[in-house]
Parts: C-alpha cells; structure tokens; sequence
C-alpha cells in the first residue's frame, strides 16, 4: 500500500469552530450559498447532543508558500493572517456550527445575509427551528448561541437564572407552579450539556498533508462525499482562489450574486442566475483557451500546459493571465451587449434556456471573437445572437458538453485573423443546423420529447429568423 496521504486529527467541536473562527481553518463556504435549511441545522445539533456521528471532515494542510502571502479568510479580524488549513469537506456542516453556535452570518441561496437562529429547551434537552411563536415561548431559549455569547462572557449563572425568572413569570401568568429545586437543576443540567458539547463532542478529521501534488489532492477532493453535495471541481478551484487570490474569488461572488438582483450598474439579466463555475469556464475559455473546469484547477495550482510542469511562478503567472481575462469577462458593458443581443433574438427569460452552460460558453466564444480578433459592432453581436440560438436548438452545450467546448477551443487556436474565424462560426452552425436537422431532427425531437419540454418558451420564428 503507497504511504497515507492524511493523518487523523479528531478534534472537539469547540476547537474546530474555534480555529474557524480565528482564521486556522479556512472555510471559504462562509463567503458562499448555505443550502442547509434551518431544519437541517436543528437536525446536526440533536445528533451530537444524543452522541450520534455526524460525520468526518477533510482538512487540507496550506502550501508552504502560503505563508508568505498576507491574506484573510472567511470572518473579519483573525489572530491568523493566513489559514494553516482549508476546509475541503464539512463545509456545511461547519458553516452550520459557525453561525448557530456564534450568531456569524451566512449568504444563503438567494446571497442575502441571514443568522440561522435554533431555539433550545434545555429543560426536555429538545432543539426547534425559531419562528415567531417559538421566541415568544418562555420554556425556550430563542437563539442558542445566546448560550454560547454568555459563556465566553463568564456569564453563563447569570444566564441561567435570568432564563428560569423569565420561564416562572410566565409560568406564573398562566397559573402553573414555578419551577422546584430539581426542575431548576434540570435546566441547569440542560444548559451544561449543550455547552459541554464544545469540549466533549469530538469530530473525526482527516488532514491531507500538504506534500500531496495536486492531482493527488484533486481524486481525494472529488471522490469525497460524505453525505452532504457532492465535490465537485468548482468547490475546489474556489478553495484554490481562497488561499492564492482572495479578492479575485470576492469579485467573482460579488458579481454572480449581483446576477439575480435588479439594479443600475450590476450584472442583473433576466436569463442566467450567474454561478461562479459560469465564471470561471468563461475566463479560462477567453483567457487559456481551455474548455475542461479542471485545467483551472491546474493553471490556479501553477501547472504549465505545454511542459506539465508545476511552480510557485507559474503560479503567479498563470494567476496574472487569469486575472486579465477576468476583467474582460466581468466587463459590464461588454456583459449586457451581449445579454442584449441574445433578447434581440428572443431569449428574454431563463425557461427559454434549456442548458445554463450555454450562457457562458457562448459568452467565452463572444469575447474571444472581440478581444483575440478584433470583431466588434454588429458583426459580433451577429455572432453571439446565430452561435447561441445554434447551441440551444441542437442542445451542443448539454451532457458531454466540456469536450465539445475543449474541441471548439483547440480549432479556434489554429485560427489567425477574425475572416477565418468568422468561416469557422459560419461553418460550425451550417453543419449542425443543416436542411436534415430542420426537415426531420428538429421536428421529430419537437414530437417526441414535447416542445415545451425540451425547448420551453422557445422563442418565437421571429426571433429565430432574426439571430439565424
């Protein structure tokens, strides 16, 4: 058997949230959409108070040179500058201990800040998600990470009494007998024990050590799944952004969670709501020419393409060119022309899109036809309104969609001037979108599949003709 790249480092829950906290361990989910509900969350604290796993976590140990970057992630000041480990599995889970046991807020799906609040009855040791009747109910501590707050005060007796004076008085309201001595130590022994889980409930950890190369790092990463979304490899690249270049992963959340929310000046369309996987594909295609998620999983780990090989200035060059095609690629001008120009040919609104990957790889496709062959007006508007009513009519950007995008890429770099690419657009769409695809294709997969299932709102022949 090869020598084990982890080792176990099964810590208490208190400790691990509170390397979290400090900046030790980095959890860039923090910055990201918490897809928990709160029931979940009620639901992961009732297991460890009753002893039950709750699963394992994987740590990955920050490369060496890491340390020489003055960065932060995750909450405000730390007493770390730079993690010591990243978070590649737990991320939920973790992000879930973080906010209801410290009250730190998360982004959740639609990336509006929320606190997941759990009310605790410490009395019959049960957990409830808040709700308006549940904060007004005296037998229940509305927020548990009250609880915690008063700990870390060294209040928690003063906690404690104030919760049975508050739980007598409306006992009293409603005639019932205030609390004995053992209903008062049972509220006590209540209190103790979710407490106590900071020290008693320990979390299995599997630490990959940080020699592992990274595709080594990537099969752990990617065969991982222990009950929670699965990995994947736009998780990892984030976490590779999150220790390398965090203000680049900012601005890539800040710019998908402007995606949904109408406003002057943002990325808003009534199309796509903008994942930072759609980001990435579309600057790696602009800036690399690469197709495949994971070669920006290899270019942000410093691999050189050509030779294979992997360095620390690779790294920063291949951070350099990423970031260039960036800023191309988030160009608000450049974004709307482009949304624009698909409205003119129809597409007004997301059920009129059947594959979300079509957006950005059309977008890629768009950009590189302005910034690598000058084409710009309304050439290239004609460009993104026919590529992208071709893509979703023949559905070539859905299931193996990343080697058809990775075979387009490696033609377009053969191509030497915008008259050659503008034949290769032309000849890529005629041979899809042939007389054969229109009389026998096209209408058998309208009859067979239903066309409004698989071309749902499909624009109108109007606006077909005008893009095509």
């Amino acid at each position: 058997m090869a020598e084990p790249l982890f080792t176990r480092v099964d810590r208490p829950v208190g400790k691990l949230v509170s390397d979290v906290i400090e900046g030790r361990v980095g959890l860039p989910d923090l910055q990201r959409p918490f897809v928990w509900k709160d029931s979940d969350v009620r639901d992961l604290l009732d297991s460890m108070l009753r002893g039950y796993p709750i699963g394992y976590c994987i740590l990955w140990e920050a490369p060496d040179d890491q340390e020489e970057k003055k960065v932060s992630i995750g909450l405000n000041e730390k007493n770390y500058a730079t993690p010591k480990e990243l978070v590649i599995d737990g991320q939920q889970r973790l992000t879930a201990l973080v906010s209801s046991m410290y009250g730190v807020p998360v982004k959740d799906q639609s990336f509006s800040d929320r606190t997941i609040r759990i009310a605790y009855d410490p009395i019959a040791r049960e957990f409830h998600t808040w709700d308006a009747a549940i904060a007004k109910d005296a037998k229940y501590i509305p927020d548990l990470s009250a609880v915690f707050e008063a700990k870390r005060k060294n209040e928690a007796t003063k906690f404690r009494r104030e919760y049975i004076k508050r739980l007598n008085e409306a006992n009293a309201k409603r005639e019932v007998p205030e609390l004995d001595d053992d209903g008062e130590a049972a509220v006590e022994d209540g209190i103790n024990e979710l407490l106590n889980l900071e020290t008693t409930y320990v979390i299995p950890i599997l630490s990959i050590s940080n020699k592992a190369d990274e595709e080594q790092m990537s099969q752990i990463f990617i065969r991982v799944n222990s009950g929670g979304t699965k990995l994947n490899e736009d998780d990892f690249i984030m976490t590779l952004l999150s220790v390398y270049e965090p203000e680049t992963r900012q601005r890539i959340e800040d710019w998908c969670e402007d995606s949904h929310k109408p406003g002057v000046g943002t990325s808003y369309n009534a199309l796509l709501t903008i994942k930072p996987s759609h980001v990435i594909r579309a600057t790696v295609g602009l800036g690399f020419g690469r197709g495949r998620l994971r070669y920006a999983r290899l270019i942000l780990n410093g691999r050189d393409l050509e030779t294979r090989e992997t360095s620390v200035a690779k790294r920063e060059e291949n951070f350099e060119k990423f970031d260039a095609a960036l800023d191309k690629v988030l160009d608000l001008n450049d974004w709307h022309a482009f949304i624009n120009a698909l409205g003119e040919a129809g597409y007004v609104n997301g059920g009129m899109v059947s594959s979300e990957n079509t957006i950005p790889l059309t977008y890629a496709i768009t950009l590189i036809a302005k910034h690598r062959f000058g084409i710009t007006g309304m050439e290239l508007q004609r460009i993104a309104k026919r590529w992208f009513s071709m893509a979703i009519l023949t559905q070539m950007y859905t299931g193996n969609f990343e080697s058809v995008f990775e075979q387009q890429m490696n033609s377009i770099d053969e191509l030497t001037d915008a008259d050659a690419f503008c034949a290769w657009i032309e000849n890529e769409i005629s041979s899809r979108l042939t007389d054969d695809y229109y009389g026998v294709t096209l209408p058998n997969e309208l009859d067979k599949n239903n066309r409004l299932e698989r071309f749902p709102c499909c624009p109108s022949s109007a606006g077909i003709s005008r893009a095509l």
